[in-house]
């Protein structure tokens, strides 16, 4: 809530949450799939809380940047988180395009 409370105080700015997991698979789920999911929950969530949906951004990474070796359960637990990243203008501009570019030829 605390995140939410910041965004909604300065509306400008445009969040990037990121999902990540541990190494290993998650009840035969893709982790890949899984830290999707984690970031677009707390998406569904800030923006229940009322951040603009157009504010905030998804993407999962899945066992890809791990902050921690993924060796002990300890390090497994760290690595299974949600990151949010500001960005800044031009990211935001070509994060909104892309979707264009994709379906033109």
């Amino acid at each position: 809530k605390r995140v939410s409370s910041l965004l909604l105080a300065r509306p400008c700015l445009h969040v990037q949450v990121e999902g990540h997991t541990d190494n290993e698979p998650t009840l035969g789920r893709d982790n890949l799939e899984l830290s999707e999911e984690r970031a677009l929950s707390v998406v569904r969530f800030l923006s229940g809380l009322g951040v603009d949906r157009d504010a905030l951004s998804a993407v999962g990474f899945g066992a890809l940047l791990p902050r921690v070796e993924n060796t002990t359960k300890e390090g497994r637990l760290q690595n299974r988180r949600v990151e949010f990243l500001i960005l800044q203008g031009a990211t935001v501009r070509r994060l909104r395009e892309e979707p264009q570019r994709r379906s033109t030829p």
